[in-house]
């Protein structure tokens, strides 16, 4: 699947077996924060893989111009911007995916009324006030909770928009 994935962002051999290579070892390091009951291991595993393409991407931006001219070029720079595409057909875009994979991930190193809290002020836009009064916990705390799932967010996705 990681080299299939690869091979969609025109990844070249070498690099989608460096790419193949980091993912593996990424999981290996992290397994142990993995929740399946947050996502699919696929959905783990696919999210990691784009991360380690956007990372290619940006070296091979940095350094020299992609080999096989313009068309390579664009296809790294859509790399960047959008992530690997899982197909042809946006179902969703990949930024979206990658955000929410990625709260999905996150989400099991919070406790539930930190995440409740999170949640219902960032996403939901409800004021601190009623999610306090709602989760039985004071407005200073809610902005506490939403403030540290968000840096951890920040932490996981930076770099990446």
């Amino acid at each position: 699947m990681v080299i299939g994935w690869c091979r969609r962002a025109n990844l070249g051999n070498a690099d989608a077996t460096d790419v193949l290579q980091e993912v593996f070892s990424s999981v290996w390091r992290s397994i142990g924060r993995y929740c399946s009951e947050r996502g699919s291991f696929r959905g783990w595993l696919k999210t990691i893989t784009v991360r380690k393409v956007q990372d290619v991407a940006r070296r091979h931006n940095r350094s020299v111009a992609a080999p096989g001219g313009s068309a390579n070029h664009q296809g790294i720079q859509n790399i960047i911007a959008h992530g690997v595409p899982d197909t042809d057909e946006d179902i969703e875009t990949d930024e979206r995916q990658l955000v929410r994979r990625t709260a999905e991930l996150v989400r099991c190193e919070f406790e539930e009324t930190t995440w409740q809290a999170f949640w219902m002020t960032a996403v939901e836009t409800r004021s601190a006030i009623d999610v306090g009064h709602d989760l039985g916990i004071s407005r200073a705390a809610v902005y506490q909770a939403k403030s540290r799932v968000l840096k951890r967010l920040r932490q996981e996705l930076e770099g990446l928009f």
